[in-house]
Parts: C-alpha cells; structure tokens; sequence
C-alpha cells in the first residue's frame, strides 16, 4: 500500500487520496489525474479511495 493524501493515510492505488477522518469533500478540478485503466483504457482522473469506494 502506498501513503498518498494526508499523512499515513493509507491508499492501494498510487497518486490516490484516501477519504474519510472528516475529509469527504475534494476538489476534483484540481486534483492531479492518474491512468484509470492501465493495460486497457486511455481514461485518466482524480482518484479519491475510501473504506467502501473507489472513484
């Protein structure tokens, strides 16, 4: 796992944030943009990870 975001706040996917601990709210147009289906698709975005979603 990697610490992305805040400090220790774990994600799985490199470049992502973790929500949650009262962050539930993200700037997404600002936020820099990561390969969303490498292998398979030209997609990039924000990715914001929490315990039950990942978008």
């Amino acid at each position: 796992m990697t610490t992305s975001g805040k400090a220790g706040a774990q994600t799985k996917i490199e470049g992502a944030v973790k929500a949650g601990n009262g962050r539930f709210i993200f700037p997404l147009t600002q936020m820099a943009g990561i390969g969303a289906g490498t292998g398979y698709s030209t997609a990039e975005g924000p990715v914001v990870e929490g315990e039950r979603i990942r978008t």
